[in-house]
């Protein structure tokens, strides 16, 4: 304290005006830094949310695209129709009565083979097991 009170009589009050310029100069500095540096990184920081915003939009055109494709799917195997033929064409079930006819290339010939009887499509796996795998059952 008497540090304080010498050094004010041996500047006459100057000491006192002049270390509080200096020191709301240097608190004055210091904010505007700390203003401009959360400027900074909110700019940076709102262009790497627009980036972000930007992917998660593509994700949403790429998911509604998926998405109407397999509500195609289900309207087209809601049919029976549609469920018979693909049952026919991916597991080669046939009705009782009818003939199995699978085709081949060998050099570039067509081979035609011929199922004799409508009850020997596959002897390890019946056509209702292939149908219960094929639509996951």
């Amino acid at each position: 304290m008497s540090f304080l009170l010498s050094l004010e009589k041996r500047f006459g009050g100057e000491y006192n005006e002049h270390a509080m310029k200096v020191f709301m100069n240097t608190v004055l500095i210091t904010a505007i830094l700390l203003l401009g540096y959360g400027l900074y990184r909110m700019r940076f920081r709102g262009d790497d949310l627009a980036r972000e915003l930007a992917l998660l939009e593509a994700q949403i055109v790429s998911f509604v695209g998926e998405n109407e494709e397999l509500e195609r799917g289900i309207d087209h195997y809601s049919n029976s129709e549609n469920v018979e033929r693909e049952a026919r064409a991916r597991l080669n079930m046939i009705k009782p009565g009818e003939k199995l006819i699978i085709i081949t290339l060998r050099n570039g010939n067509d081979a035609i083979q011929e199922d004799a009887t409508s009850t020997k499509v596959e002897e390890k796996e019946t056509p209702w097991e292939k149908f219960k795998k094929f639509f996951g059952f």
